[in-house]
């Protein structure tokens, strides 16, 4: 029996220690409609998929954008004041799944001139833009521009979701999902990961009352020990053979 709680211990573990991971990953996958583009001097084409023209790298920066995640708080509480339980009737929040989707990659690439496939003319550089002069892509006659966006397919806002619907936001038992090294943990899995924890409790030692005490000297192989701990070879020989158990209870 211990040792199954102890396999449960261990999967409850493994799905919050999943979910985690899963959560820091995707913090850092935050869009970057808001970032920084710069463009380098356009270089020859004559190597790229066009074979020819004029190559315009550009690099973005990309600024974090702000979500419901606190990774500083458990249940809203500072992570150095939480309480050291959490009762089963506790709102517990989670970001919602559909957070942990990958962004997709939007590229967008512009030219402008007859001669703007000629990397010789579009030498300078201005934002994301390069240029024949380096001012304005509007006003110059030859430019070649490109824009690189990471949004999410997912509308849905960042903030955090309750973990569970049940009567009073109460966390529910569930079956624990096996090992699966390859996906995100569910909110229900998390739930039952959290109640498992919540419930499971593993004895760290026999609890020896008198009556388990002397069932315990009783047995055979205490007797076995106690003879060699406490009882000489030369004292067991002098015993008469009843009193040889009783001593050892002693």
């Amino acid at each position: 029996m211990a040792a199954d709680k102890k396999l449960k211990l261990q999967r409850a573990a493994q799905v919050l220690r999943l979910r985690t991971t899963a959560v820091l990953t995707a913090k850092a996958l935050t869009d970057t409609t808001g970032n920084t583009q710069t463009a380098s001097q356009a270089t020859s084409g004559a190597s790229g998929q066009l074979g020819g023209g004029a190559a315009c790298r550009i690099s973005v920066v990309v600024k974090r954008a702000a979500h419901g995640c606190n990774l500083k708080q458990i249940n809203g509480q500072e992570i150095a004041q939480e309480t050291s339980t959490i009762d089963r009737s506790s709102t517990i929040k989670l970001l919602p799944d559909k957070f942990f989707e990958m962004p997709e990659i939007t590229v967008t690439a512009f030219a402008k001139g007859g001669s703007a496939g000629t990397h010789g003319t579009i030498n300078a550089n201005s934002g994301n833009v390069c240029t024949d002069n380096g001012s304005n892509a509007r006003g110059d006659t030859h430019a070649l521009a490109a824009k690189a966006v990471f949004v999410r397919r997912s509308a849905e806002a960042y903030d955090q979701v309750v973990l569970t619907a049940g009567a009073g936001n109460a966390v529910t038992c569930a079956e624990l999902p096996k090992t699966d090294d390859g996906r995100v943990p569910t909110r229900a899995e998390v739930a039952a990961a959290i109640c498992t924890g919540l419930t499971t409790t593993i004895p760290t030692a026999e609890d020896l009352n008198p009556t388990t005490g002397t069932e315990v000297s009783e047995l055979p192989e205490m007797a076995t020990i106690g003879r060699q701990l406490l009882i000489t070879p030369a004292e067991i020989k002098a015993m008469p053979k009843g009193q040889v158990s009783e001593k050892v209870k002693e």
